[in-house]
């Protein structure tokens, strides 16, 4: 019976001990990071901090923090800030930002706030740490734009690491609910899986009930007669990454970007689609995309009210969907592939960019995007 006692008290002296150890190390670590910052020039403060957890966490809370990079074109000014770390699990993070919070940009700023803001950050665990994954997720969100215009989101998640296994979706789009050994493996299928394989990172974006203001839809040139909110925007896609470390989202545009799946579900348009992407030598927008959709005429009569295509272009393009659809249905059928109602009903469409032109099913629609 001594033995277990004892055996329990050396365990919890040990366990004290490691906790003030590590709290140490920590601290050391954030202050030599912070003075670093700041022999570079670096704004970094805050109102009144805390250093907490004992004896299962490693807790931090910051009140009225602040960032700015040393030209203060670049910045972050918040109410609050926490970062929980547990003692057991020290390569894992997770953080919050309550309140309000405000970052500074080139364009002006932009004013953030939500009912909950979240995220974690995950490092491997052999020394140094890299980082592995993280994610940002945020409900009930408001963002302010310089402009003054105010987006709305249900929720909005952005993540490093795409959060569900992607093969289907890189097989291509409708094949959700599919087994993978289902799934087609067509030309372009085999780009994207190549060009993620080469890529740098993973990334993640979806946007659940995204209500845009009125004015800004005007400006944007979005269709007018669609609905006031968005249901759902998605996008999974891998990239490489510039070697400009002051760019605060280093996605490096000149190297191709493998887009896996992209969705957006807005009132009777329901889209999809998937490609490889990349800048051009002139700066535009160069590769291949392919559109997927069931409903190809409500389409078409959104972009004819917006001002995107012309009415003699919608009803050329009509035509030449029909057209396909019959060729795509045919082609299916001759292959005997196993395929839900909604593949059998689903278009997909040509994207190309090319020469600096964008074509849609061949037809030209006009300069590709600059970038």
């Amino acid at each position: 019976m001594r033995f277990v006692v004892g055996t329990i008290i050396l365990a919890v002296i040990g366990w004290i001990g490691y906790w003030f150890y590590a709290s140490g190390l920590e601290r050391d670590a954030i202050g030599q990071e912070i003075a670093r910052l700041r022999d570079a020039g670096y704004e970094v403060g805050w109102e009144k901090s805390d250093f907490d957890g004992f004896p299962y966490r490693f807790d931090i809370h910051l009140t009225q923090p602040r960032l700015a990079t040393p030209d203060g074109s670049w910045g972050w000014q918040g109410d609050e800030f926490y970062s929980v770390q547990l003692a057991y699990k020290p390569w894992h993070l997770i953080l919050a930002w309550p309140g309000r919070h405000v970052f500074a940009t080139p364009a002006g700023p932009f004013t953030i706030e939500g009912e909950r803001i979240w995220g974690s950050l995950k490092f491997g665990r052999r020394m140094p740490p890299r980082l592995r994954s993280g994610r940002l997720e945020i409900t009930h969100g408001r963002l302010a734009l310089p402009s003054g215009d105010e987006i709305r989101a249900g929720k909005a998640l952005v993540a490093l690491a795409h959060p569900v296994a992607s093969q289907a979706a890189a097989a291509g789009p409708g094949a959700a609910g599919a087994k993978a050994e289902d799934a087609p493996r067509d030309a372009l299928a085999e780009k994207i899986a190549t060009a993620a394989a080469d890529a740098d990172e993973d990334g993640y974006l979806r946007l659940v009930s995204l209500s845009l203001p009125e004015q800004l839809r005007a400006r944007l040139a979005l269709p007018p007669d669609l609905p006031p909110t968005i249901e759902r925007i998605e996008l999974d896609l891998s990239y490489g990454v510039a070697g400009e470390a002051d760019r605060p989202l280093p996605i490096d545009p000149a190297r191709p970007i493998a887009i896996r799946k992209a969705v957006i579900a807005w009132g009777d348009v329901r889209l999809e689609g998937r490609g490889v992407l990349r800048r051009n030598e002139t700066g535009r927008l160069a590769g291949r995309f392919e559109i997927v959709t069931a409903d190809l005429p409500a389409l078409l009569d959104h972009l004819e009210k917006a001002g995107w295509i012309e009415s003699r272009q919608a009803a050329l393009i009509a035509r030449l969907g029909e057209e396909l659809a019959r060729q795509q249905a045919a082609a299916r059928a001759q292959a005997g592939e196993r395929s839900h109602a909604g593949e059998r009903k689903a278009l997909r469409l040509p994207l190309s960019f090319e020469g600096g032109r964008m074509r849609l099913l061949g037809l030209p629609l006009g300069p590709a995007p600059a970038l």
